[in-house]
């Protein structure tokens, strides 16, 4: 089992941005120290109460160059919001600034804001996905790369830089709706999946429909497949682990729940279940 820990750079009336970034690079540095294994950054937009975090892999970068082996994972790139040649592009990039230290978390989210503020109508977000996914891998393997898609098309081009990790760094997908599940074990990619939005009774059940996807297809297991995020807080004492942190636990939902009021789809369901069990 590997740990890690996740960044999402809410904003704070009490700090100022610039502060929220230069607190979480010297928090990776300290994770480091720690023996945490992976970073994993965020990316959202147009809602700074649940982030302030648009450029994930800028801050890997920035990461890179103060850390040695700790790995630096996108939580996760939003494929659809992107042209694929130069979202391959920045991502080789920032996996040779790491020396080969990148992980590549991608996903479609679900909030009407990132694809709207984006221009980019919300219907075409699996397709998308699965394009510019196709497009990205080509990107980094192909020394040329022709591709003819519904949304994207290439012609011949030379993509350089290519990245450190052969074939490519590793790609984990993005797993918080159902029907993601399946198409990520077929696909033979790990996933990624949140217990702070997808209720546990139901995270079984989806993990049954990956594995078996997963193993129709052909796939060899290699047990690094699941990653969880799920918040925890360390105390001297249960009541301590427990009420320190009350507060901000308390502001995270409140948080959520305006979230849900937005129009995320992906907490909306969800969310509501697994208040139900709290």
């Amino acid at each position: 089992m590997k740990f890690g820990f996740f960044f999402q750079l809410p904003s704070a009336p009490w700090q100022s941005e610039i502060d929220r970034y230069r607190d979480t690079l010297a928090q990776i540095e300290r994770g480091e120290a720690l023996g945490f294994d992976t970073a994993w950054l965020a990316e959202l937009h147009f809602f700074p109460e649940f982030s302030v975090m648009s450029s994930p892999l800028m801050v890997a970068a920035a990461a890179a160059q103060r850390t040695q082996r700790i790995r630096l994972g996108l939580a996760v790139s939003l494929l659809p919001l992107y042209d694929p040649i130069r979202n391959a592009e920045d991502a080789a990039t920032a996996d040779i600034l790491s020396n080969g230290r990148l992980e590549f978390g991608v996903g479609r989210g679900t909030n009407p804001l990132h694809y709207g503020g984006f221009n980019i109508p919300m219907e075409e977000s699996r397709e998308r996905f699965n394009e510019a996914l196709e497009v990205i891998t080509k990107a980094w393997t192909c020394e040329r790369v022709t591709y003819e898609g519904k949304y994207y098309q290439v012609r011949d081009l030379a993509v350089h830089p290519k990245p450190v990790q052969k074939p490519h760094p590793p790609i984990r997908i993005a797993t918080n709706s159902s029907d993601t599940f399946p198409l990520a074990g077929r696909l033979g990619y790990p996933m990624f999946s949140s217990l702070v939005v997808v209720p546990l009774p139901r995270l079984r059940r989806d993990l049954a429909t990956y594995w078996q996807a997963f193993e129709e297809a052909g796939h060899v297991r290699t047990g690094e497949e699941v990653a969880l995020l799920f918040p925890v807080y360390v105390g001297e004492t249960a009541a301590e682990a427990r009420g320190v942190p009350r507060e901000s636990i308390m502001h995270y939902f409140e948080v959520l729940g305006r979230r849900m009021v937005a129009g995320d789809a992906d907490l909306d369901a969800p969310t509501r279940e697994r208040n139900k069990e709290m």
